[in-house]
């Protein structure tokens, strides 16, 4: 479990919670380098102690792993959601490859703000390379049943060079698909990806991307 901190003057603005470093998926862009269980990871009473204790030391709080979904794990995560109570300003990220079952639903009994799918190209091809061979097919149609159940959706695209040229798609996808958000961020050569300095985007291209997007 590892905690990242965003902090304001007079309150933490925002907090990373990773519950686990375990992952079905080893992602090439993947900044934590998420796959086995780190060893002496917080068991999920130590989470769920945590959470409730620190709950009120920042505004909001993005979960993520690891794999907050995979079985191994959702215990840690539903310690999460108990430790905090209401979870309307918070964030869980999943590589929506972890089919939807109705234990889930314990996250929106806690009142879940967002479930972020991550997505990392409009096509199989790009979406597999970049993100472990997984089925962009199998993980829209899992995102729509999330959505069935009463999850709010929305969808995140690791920008880097080989999907640059897929934004606007990535996009469609999105509109295509009815959600109301599609988070873009920018890869950070650290983890896995340690290595994809040469994938980053530089300014140029960004400034060329926001022109496309504002048109």
């Amino acid at each position: 479990m590892t905690i990242m901190l965003k902090t304001t003057r007079t309150k933490i603005s925002q907090c990373h919670f990773f519950v686990s470093t375990q992952c079905n998926l080893r992602c090439s862009g993947c900044y934590t380098g998420s796959g086995n269980a780190l060893k002496n990871e917080l068991t999920p009473e130590e989470i769920r102690t945590t959470a409730r204790t620190h709950k009120r030391m920042f505004d909001s709080v993005h979960l993520e792993g690891g794999e907050p979904l995979l079985p191994s794990v959702f215990e840690r995560t539903k310690a999460f959601a108990e430790g905090i109570g209401n979870l309307g300003n918070t964030t869980l990220s999943t590589n929506g490859t972890i089919l939807y079952d109705r234990r889930f639903n314990v996250l929106l009994k806690h009142k879940l703000g967002i479930l972020q799918f991550s997505i990392d190209g409009a096509t199989q091809e790009t979406h597999g390379r970049n993100r472990s061979g997984s089925s962009l097919k199998d993980i829209l149609k899992n995102m729509g049943a999330f959505r069935k159940a009463g999850f709010f959706i929305q969808m995140r695209t690791t920008l880097r060079l080989n999907n640059l040229f897929e934004c606007e798609n990535m996009v469609n996808t999105a509109v295509a698909h009815r959600l109301p958000a599609i988070k873009l961020v920018l890869i950070a050569p650290a983890g896995r990806a340690a290595h994809l300095g040469d994938e980053a985007i530089g300014v140029s291209r960004l400034q060329t991307l926001a022109d496309q997007i504002k048109n």
